[in-house]
């Protein structure tokens, strides 16, 4: 494998791979913020590095997300705390989730990508337990206070959503809005209630959202300093 790094303007050290087999150019963002780019052997860096150039937003908005380390003490979700424990037996790096403590043993220092992504595994097991407790009981009474009916509820951990609703009044929620506080929650909550009467976001979506939510457009613009991750608040 032929590997070269390249400054590139706006992102900085990028890892070019060429490898066999490749047959296109693929993008990747590491939980430190490193870009590594695989190439087939026959695609000149050129054209790679234009490939790159071109993704520069997403590629800035990936790298921020990942520059946040989990570290010690930091509270998952509603109530889970993580801790980080050395132990010079523990390669690779090991988790184990409690009822409120999520506890990772490792030898490498914890900022290390390969312990980063323990804790990050980690972190999300606790914020599906959370969510088993906490999402199914908020929706079924936020939809009995307001008057919505649904036909069903699943708990998916996504990337681009923080929920959705089908033509079925099937309603499925982020189990990273654990992350979020309480009133985010339930914005989220009564955004895919009011999908059940109407599937897009037209003026009628609106009107009846903001029927039950006076104050959602103030939430909504809330909702864009969290995305769905660990930690959910977005870096300044």
């Amino acid at each position: 494998m032929a590997v070269k790094v390249i400054d590139v303007p706006n992102i900085g050290s990028v890892s070019f791979q060429k490898r066999r087999g490749a047959k296109s150019i693929r993008l990747k963002v590491g939980l430190n913020g490193r870009v590594i780019v695989t190439q087939p052997f026959f695609v000149p860096y050129r054209t790679a590095i234009n490939f790159v150039q071109k993704h520069t937003d997403w590629i800035v908005s990936e790298q921020q997300s990942r520059q946040v380390l989990l570290q010690d003490g930091l509270l998952i979700g509603r109530t889970h705390i993580l801790r980080f424990e050395y132990d010079p037996y523990a390669v690779p790096a090991k988790s184990r989730v409690g009822a409120a403590k999520i506890t990772i043993k490792h030898k490498l220092p914890s900022e290390d990508e390969s312990v980063q992504k323990v804790a990050q595994k980690a972190a999300i097991r606790a914020l599906k337990q959370q969510a088993e407790h906490f999402l199914p009981k908020r929706l079924k009474d936020i939809a009995s206070a307001e008057g919505y009916d649904y036909n069903g509820l699943s708990l998916k951990q996504m990337r681009g959503r923080w929920g959705s609703c089908n033509q079925d009044k099937h309603i499925t929620l982020n189990v990273f809005l654990m992350e979020l506080p309480t009133e985010l929650i339930d914005y989220v909550i009564l955004h895919e209630l009011a999908h059940t009467r109407a599937l897009h976001h037209g003026p009628d979506f609106w009107s009846e959202f903001e029927a039950h939510l006076p104050n959602a457009k103030a939430l909504r613009k809330q909702m864009k300093h969290y995305h769905p991750a660990v930690p959910a608040k977005r870096m300044s």
